[in-house]
């Protein structure tokens, strides 16, 4: 729906460029109806939040895990592949929270630095 809405404003720009007041008019009034039936955005801090909860969720699930169990290999990958466990993280996030409510690249972007944030730093022997 994000997507139409855009299209119903940039529509109303072309016909406004246009000089056709009247069908602009009509594409920001159907833009705004559908804007209404969209969830609210989320701030980036609750952003933060969720990623830092969801951080915290797979942080004690790593640390739970016993060597025997049957989920350590992606316990263990997750571990020495940040990717993984960043995967893990964002699954975790839009399992708290509602699609629409923020574009996945920011999700992504806002999980590696926090991720990088936590991560303790290598040591140097």
């Amino acid at each position: 729906m994000h997507i139409h809405a855009k299209n119903q404003e940039e529509a109303s720009n072309q016909y406004t460029t246009a000089s056709r007041p009247d069908l602009a008019q009509k594409e920001l009034a159907e833009a705004s109806i559908l804007k209404s039936f969209l969830p609210s955005p989320l701030s980036d801090e609750e952003i933060v939040k969720h990623l830092t909860d969801a951080i915290n969720q797979e942080t004690v699930h790593l640390a739970a895990s016993p060597p025997s169990s049957s989920s350590s290999t992606h316990s263990n990958a997750s571990i020495r592949h940040p990717g993984a466990l960043q995967g893990r993280v964002i699954k975790a996030f839009w399992n708290r929270v509602e699609a629409g409510t923020v574009p996945a690249d920011v999700v992504a972007k806002k999980a590696k630095e926090l991720l990088q944030s936590h991560s303790p730093p290598s040591s140097s022997t």
